[in-house]
């Protein structure tokens, strides 16, 4: 743990968790179209491809790796009591043109892939592969959420919810 923030933390008696997830994803994400995570943000574009009737076009090859976290554990970690440093990180990872295939196969959309990869883009920023060795000595028996039922779920909350937003 960062020495300056045990100083601190001893300092003012503060009892403090700091979890780094990875890309989180989840109902209640930021869908903006211009600062919003991988996930949230390849969602909206979706639908907004649904509601134009036009294809998908997102930069670079796709082929970059990315860890994604569900929500769900955070929520979990932010609840425990204690002080810890935590790294959070799916132990699967997926590439963007996995992501890519995933949320148009999502009911709401009913789309099939109309995707064109625009190769002249930029690519993203590479992964940096977070371990969950010490998550799993806080939580020995969490079971993550299977990805693609993490990004249907995702997709439904956002779709359900694009007229209130």
């Amino acid at each position: 743990m960062n020495p300056t923030l045990i100083t601190l933390m001893g300092n003012v008696r503060l009892m403090c968790k700091t979890i780094i997830p990875t890309n989180v994803l989840g109902p209640h994400d930021n869908y903006n179209l211009e600062d919003s995570h991988v996930l949230p943000g390849l969602t909206h574009k979706y639908l907004l491809v649904k509601q134009n009737n036009s294809p998908f076009i997102f930069g670079g090859t796709g082929k970059l790796l990315r860890q994604f976290i569900y929500h769900t554990l955070v929520t979990l970690l932010s609840s425990l009591s204690g002080l810890f440093f935590v790294l959070v990180g799916e132990e699967d990872e997926a590439s963007i043109k996995d992501v890519d295939l995933l949320i148009p196969l999502s009911r709401r959309f009913h789309l099939k892939a109309n995707n064109y990869s625009d190769t002249s883009r930029a690519h993203g920023q590479f992964k940096t592969p977070a371990s969950n060795d010490k998550l799993k000595k806080y939580l020995p028996d969490f079971e993550f959420t299977p990805f693609d039922l993490a990004v249907k779920e995702s997709v439904e909350k956002f779709v359900s919810n694009f007229d209130q937003a």
